[in-house]
């Protein structure tokens, strides 16, 4: 007796060009950009101390993440609902924001990627405790 798989049968009527197409089309996409880091190439740019100086939020952290995420990350932008307008919004999200930048999952690859020296300060911002200043 067969099972419920092996009864099943190839769609009919669905035309090769198209499958081909569509199978290309997919492939293709595959090969759009590319984040700078991939995988366990995302640099550990976290430091295991708070370094003194501490960065500051708003000469350091505010205008680098206005620069990386602004577009994105305020209202009307793609990501509103996380917006990063104000220091509290920010404080609210450090830990997602430390995440998402540690793992290499943002900013999107299609955008700007932060720098070594960038990371730095913001995962030392975030290591010295995320302070208003």
């Amino acid at each position: 007796m067969r099972g419920p798989s092996q009864n099943r049968r190839p769609p009919t009527g669905f035309p090769r060009p198209l499958a081909f197409g569509l199978l290309a089309t997919l492939a293709l996409g595959a090969c759009g950009p590319k984040p700078q880091f991939t995988g366990d190439t995302c640099p550990d740019d976290v430091p295991p101390v708070c370094p003194d100086p501490a960065p500051t939020y708003a000469a350091d952290v505010a205008p680098l993440l206005g620069r990386l995420c602004g577009a994105c990350h305020t209202a009307g932008g793609v990501s509103f609902n996380h917006p990063f307008d104000t220091y509290d919004e920010v404080q609210r999200q450090h830990t997602g924001i430390e995440f998402q930048l540690n793992n290499c999952i943002m900013p999107p690859a299609d955008q700007r990627q932060p720098t070594s020296d960038e990371r730095q300060t913001i995962f030392a911002w975030i290591v010295c405790g995320s302070m208003n200043n």
